[in-house]
């Protein structure tokens, strides 16, 4: 069921994006020769208003095919008599991007006869329509479960924080020069920027709704520690992250697994993981945890080792309250800039080394995290499922804008790259030369693809 689920979100997301290119390209005067839903051989097609609307064999995805909108070498060369075959041309270039046929006319109706600026807005209209579903389902989560407020819950009475003066309930509205509106905020800023030992921390909260600026240098101290962040509260033990090369790691749990056991004594929630910690100390023994993966569940041996830790002294409200209709409003736009932000991010430590190719995941991943994200969800009841997996719409329709509008040739950012510098240069890039950059640049797309497919798989087992 959870992979069904997948199907039909990825299928969503793809066609919403597509739609997009679409409506753009229908405002600009471009002719749309196909709409479809799927790929493959056509089952069932009609035509209306110039344009053909299909559902075909492969119920997944979908395209949009444009007049003009890729021309071979005769076209560069200034050869307009011949165009190319209906389906022999057709280029499927994967999730949210468009099929596309190859045509020499560049008159009336052609990608090629628009301006510049409609050129852009058409490529464009894919990546903002799958930031305006996330939006559309960000503001139907808030409005059903709310947002999660940056508030302290607890500040370890012997810390740094505590001496500097941090209060449970302070709101956190700042940490080391960035802006801290949710509870995630802090999780994406101690990830991306992890705080150093000796290095002063600057925090800005509201308190009693006066701003105030605290700061202190984080304890640091060598600890036994196995290397895992969970989820704190009367939930279950969610895994929030795992530091790689850690005992928890190499033990082979994840982000996503919950802890059921340690050492035979069952765990019901993530309190009762504190609680049990805090009357077994890590002492360097060997631990035996049982978790579960999916529905899968499992058990894992893990020695802690001495750690150098660095402590910010507090913890931070991560947790969901109910607000207003404006608030929810203001927080579904930020939800959306959440994720356009940890997605970018994320692509630059990916860039700079910091990450590697192991933090990808392509469709078979996105499916395996919607099956998890269901059979997780599934006891809690119909309501809990179409919460989470809306939720996972909204980060999954971010990300894939995101990453469409990288300046990648092969993908929309590509081809507005493209547009750029012929808007600076006055005049188009030469079509071969163009041709050859996408081309090679597919083909290590496509050989990404690859490699991340089997990082999945292997995964998956």
């Amino acid at each position: 069921m959870g992979w069904l689920l997948a199907f039909v979100l990825l299928s969503v997301l793809i066609l919403f994006h597509e739609f997009g290119h679409f409506l753009l390209a229908k405002i600009n005067g471009v002719e749309v020769e196909e709409f479809s839903l799927g790929f493959g051989p056509r089952l069932f097609s009609v035509v209306k208003g110039g344009t053909r609307y299909s559902l075909k064999l492969l119920f997944f995805g979908g395209a949009c095919v444009m007049k003009g909108m890729v021309q071979d070498e005769e076209d560069a060369d200034g050869d307009n008599d011949a165009s190319a075959s209906d389906e022999d041309n057709q280029v499927s270039e994967g999730i949210g991007r468009h099929d596309q046929r190859r045509h020499l006319t560049k008159g009336d109706g052609s990608f090629q006869s628009v301006s510049l600026g409609g050129r852009a807005s058409i490529v464009v209209a894919g990546p903002l329509f799958n930031f305006i579903l996330a939006f559309i389902g960000a503001i139907i989560v808030i409005s059903l479960v709310g947002y999660d407020p940056s508030t302290v819950l607890y500040v370890d009475p012997e810390s740094s924080a505590a001496e500097a003066g941090l209060q449970e309930g302070d709101l956190i509205t700042g940490f080391n020069g960035h802006p801290i509106v949710i509870g995630r905020d802090m999780t994406a800023e101690l990830m991306f920027h992890e705080p150093e030992a000796g290095k002063t921390i600057e925090m800005k909260i509201s308190r009693d709704g006066q701003s105030q600026v605290i700061s202190f240098t984080p304890d640091t101290y060598e600890l036994y520690r196995m290397g895992i962040s969970y989820a704190v509260g009367d939930g279950v033990a969610e895994v929030l992250s795992v530091v790689e090369g850690s005992p928890i790691a190499n033990a082979g749990i994840t982000a996503g697994d919950i802890i059921l056991e340690v050492n035979d004594e069952p765990i019901a929630s993530g309190d009762a993981l504190n609680a049990y910690f805090e009357s077994h100390p890590l002492d360097g023994s060997e631990l035996k945890m049982v978790y579960l993966h999916g529905n899968k569940e499992r058990t894992a041996y893990l020695t802690p080792v001495m750690t150098p830790v660095t402590e910010i002294g507090f913890r931070y409200n991560l947790y969901r309250e109910k607000t207003g209709s404006l608030a929810t409003i203001k927080y579904s736009a930020y939800e959306v800039w959440y994720w356009i932000r940890t997605t970018v991010q994320s692509v630059g430590r990916l860039f700079s080394g910091q990450g590697s190719l192991d933090d990808l995941s392509g469709p078979v991943g996105v499916a395996d995290l919607v099956e998890d994200t269901y059979e997780d969800a599934k006891p809690a009841g119909t309501g809990m499922v179409f919460l989470n997996l809306l939720n996972l719409l909204v980060f999954l329709s971010a990300d894939l804008g995101v990453m469409n509008l990288l300046p990648i040739p092969g993908v929309d950012g590509g081809r507005l790259l493209f547009i750029i510098i012929e808007a600076v240069r006055r005049k188009p890039v030469d079509r071969k030369i163009q041709g050859t950059i996408e081309l090679i640049t597919v083909m290590l797309l496509l050989a990404l693809m690859m490699l991340v497919l089997y990082n999945d798989i292997l995964r998956l087992f």
